[in-house]
């Protein structure tokens, strides 16, 4: 279960996190395909996503290191499938990573748990290099620590300088989802910030409930929430307009509350 939440979760920010560049070549028509094969390269960005992420429960942690890779038309950033002679490769310290899944357009590939000093990006048609990019640093990793004193659930860590954190939607489950509910105070996650190295929610104002209704109704409910890391001062070496890097640091803390 933690290891599909996260997986999940780092598609919703990568689902958010591309789209930038510019516009391609404005003389080029709109394909309006979902083909790569049948764009011109200038019409496209390969959107390259890092994620460094640990997953906390009440019964441990994992640690689950993804790169998820696309290919966008650069006008709006809609994804488009792999498709022809086009190819995405990942390395980590020179090796080659393997490809995961397949997740709609979206191309995920497992990267070392540990020890990566670099990553290299690159996108290819007919064998060509058409975009290329590293990176040599990421986001530092943290752990959260987590209390619930039956109104306030709080997540608390050291703040690491240039780093920039914030939260994407809090979720309360009980009983196996027989109640479900999210929270979040902005519609886009980035302008979620959290202003020094803990945050809090409040049962009542995030969930409108209260710890006593919960424990009258439910045997058990828990809460997940993932906090996402970025380092302001982190510059990937891009070889032009038509690729784009973004990394974070996750870590998606699972708590039981009763």
């Amino acid at each position: 279960m933690k290891n599909s939440l996260f997986i999940a979760g780092v598609i919703f920010l990568a689902g958010c996190g591309g789209g930038s560049g510019d516009g391609g070549s404005p003389s080029l028509p709109d394909p309006k395909s979902e083909h790569s094969k049948d764009y011109e390269v200038s019409l496209l960005q390969a959107d390259f996503q890092v994620m460094h992420g640990v997953s906390i429960s009440t019964f441990g942690s994992d640690i689950s290191n993804s790169v998820h890779a696309s290919l966008q038309y650069k006008k709006n950033g809609r994804g488009v499938y792999l498709t022809g002679t086009d190819e995405i490769e990942v390395l980590a310290d020179g090796v080659k990573l393997d490809l995961s899944q397949k997740i709609n357009n979206t191309i995920v590939f497992d990267a070392p748990v540990s020890g990566t000093g670099i990553y290299e990006f690159v996108w290819r048609r007919d064998g060509q290099i058409i975009a290329q990019a590293s990176l040599a640093e990421m986001p530092i990793e943290f752990t959260p620590t987590f209390t619930y004193d039956g109104t306030l659930i709080t997540y608390s860590w050291p703040v690491e300088a240039n780093h920039k954190y914030a939260y994407v939607s809090p979720g309360l489950n009980c009983d196996s989802g027989a109640f479900s509910k999210y929270y979040s105070a902005n519609e886009h996650w980035r302008d979620n910030v959290i202003n020094g190295g803990a945050v809090s929610f409040d049962l009542a104002q995030a969930f409108s409930t209260t710890d006593a209704e919960l424990r009258s109704t439910y045997s058990s409910c828990d809460v997940i929430t993932d906090i996402i890391a970025e380092d302001m001062n982190l510059t990937p070496l891009l070889s032009g307009s038509n690729i784009n890097v973004n990394a974070w640091s996750s870590a998606m803390v699972y708590k039981l509350l009763f």
